[in-house]
């Protein structure tokens, strides 16, 4: 695949750039914070001991627990973050192509073509929406077809 096919495939996964962004980042944002709560709670009983316990042994048993934990929770947590980012972008360009679709069939719709229709891939979100708004344009263009058809 060539630099250019690849640079087009990431730039239709953002169609819509300032929504799907600011729509990222939000559950980026959730999802760190989950995160560092669920490693802060799973690290704390280690943290804890480390601080309070008086002998060194037992400080030395709850360093080897803290790393132990450090060594398997962290990379999964990095892990769960980069999946949930990718899937956050497919959902959210699942949702913004059909979007930037319909905005574009209603504009050229509203200028005039009468047989604009909103025609989606079956995975897209708001196929309901589509067929609802396709059915209101076969609708108006009945109507104005009539209405061309009967007046003098």
């Amino acid at each position: 695949m060539s630099a250019n096919a690849s640079k087009r495939k990431i730039k239709n996964y953002l169609v819509q750039k300032e929504f799907q962004l600011r729509l990222i980042l939000t559950n980026i944002i959730v999802i760190i914070t989950t995160v560092m709560t669920v490693l802060g709670v799973a690290f704390f009983q280690s943290m804890y001991k480390i601080s309070v316990v008086p002998d060194i042994e037992g400080q030395a048993d709850a360093a080897v627990e803290f790393l132990a934990l450090f060594t398997y929770l962290l990379p999964s947590a990095i892990l769960i973050g980069i999946l949930f980012t990718i899937s956050i972008i497919l959902m959210t360009h699942r949702i913004c192509g059909p979007i930037v679709n319909i905005v574009n069939t209603l504009k050229r719709f509203g200028e005039g073509d009468l047989d604009a229709r909103i025609y989606l891939r079956g995975s897209d979100y708001l196929k309901q929406e589509a067929e609802q708004i396709n059915k209101t344009m076969d609708t108006i263009a009945s109507r104005l077809d009539k209405a061309k058809t009967s007046s003098p």
